[in-house]
């Protein structure tokens, strides 16, 4: 079991639900696309703070591969789903750059955390 993972997914899992009160009751959008983009990244935000969660325990996930996959899943998951929240707020920011590489980590990850449980 890795504490540090555990309490990492479940701080993402409260900031996905305050993040997502706070846009829905502070920062209504008009902008169609600004409401997809904020609940997609609200979205990933909370399944892969589950996975994050429930990945720290897993004994597969305890050797460098896992962990590696866990941390390209954090560090992705930040990237993605920040710069979602991000660009929405701010136009025109060069931020919207970062959310296809947070996407890309997050496929690494899911690549590590694969690798590690096959060669369990």
């Amino acid at each position: 079991m890795n504490k540090f993972f555990q309490i990492e997914g479940v701080l993402f899992a409260l900031a996905s639900v305050i993040l997502g009160a706070s846009f829905a009751h502070r920062h209504s959008t008009t902008d169609p696309k600004d409401y997809e983009a904020l609940q997609t990244g609200l979205r990933y935000l909370m399944v892969h703070s589950v996975a994050i969660f429930f990945g720290a325990s897993e004994p597969a996930l305890q050797g460098w591969i896992g962990l590696a996959g866990l941390s390209l899943i954090s560090l992705g998951i930040f990237l993605f789903s920040g710069s979602l929240f991000i660009v929405t707020r701010i136009r025109g920011t060069a931020l919207r750059y970062v959310t296809p590489v947070g996407g890309s980590i997050l496929i690494l990850g899911w690549i590590f955390i694969l690798w590690a449980v096959m060669i369990s």
